[in-house]
C-alpha cells in the first residue's frame, strides 16, 4: 500500500520527492518509498538529508521504508549512515513478499540502530513509535 492511500495521511506535515523517491514526514517519523532500482549511499541521500534536518533537526527520529520497489544499499557507507544519522533510533522496512529480506537481514549488522522487518504500515508504526519512546 503506497502512504499516499494509507488512512493516517492528514497526519503528514510534509513530503519530499527526489532522485531516489519520496519521503513523507510526521511528527517524528519519516516514511521512505525509494523508486525501483535506487542505490542508496551517501552521496545521493545528499537532498534527503536536507529534507531530514529540515524536519527532524537533531531531534529523535525513526525511519519507515515502505518497500513498493526493489532498492539496494550501498554498504560501504554504512559507517558515513551511522555517523550522519546519531538521532535516527529505529528503522522498520515493509515487505510486501519475501524478496529482499534475506539481503535486508545482512544489511541489518552494519547499521548502529535498531532495525526491523514488517509486513505492514501499521506494524512498522506501532514498532518505531514503540522503539522512539525508548529514547524520551
Amino acid at each position: 500500500m503506497l502512504v499516499k492511500d494509507h488512512p493516517f495521511v492528514e497526519k503528514i506535515t510534509g513530503s519530499e520527492t527526489n532522485n531516489l523517491g519520496t519521503f513523507y514526514f510526521l511528527e517524528n517519523v519519516v516514511i521512505a518509498e525509494f523508486k525501483d532500482g535506487a542505490i542508496i549511499n551517501i552521496k545521493n541521500l545528499e537532498a534527503t538529508d536536507k529534507a531530514i534536518k529540515k524536519y527532524f533537526g537533531d531531534k529523535n527520529f525513526a525511519l519507515i521504508c515502505n518497500r513498493i520497489a526493489p532498492y539496494s544499499i550501498d554498504l560501504n557507507d554504512t559507517a558515513a549512515f551511522n555517523e550522519n544519522y546519531k538521532n535516527l533510533k529505529a528503522d522498520a522496512t515493509v515487505f510486501y513478499s519475501n524478496i529482499g529480506r534475506n539481503t535486508w537481514e545482512l544489511e541489518s549488522q552494519f547499521f548502529n540502530y535498531p532495525r526491523k522487518s514488517c509486513d505492514n504500515i501499521e506494524q512498522a508504526m506501532t514498532w518505531v513509535l514503540n522503539e522512539l519512546k525508548k529514547h524520551h
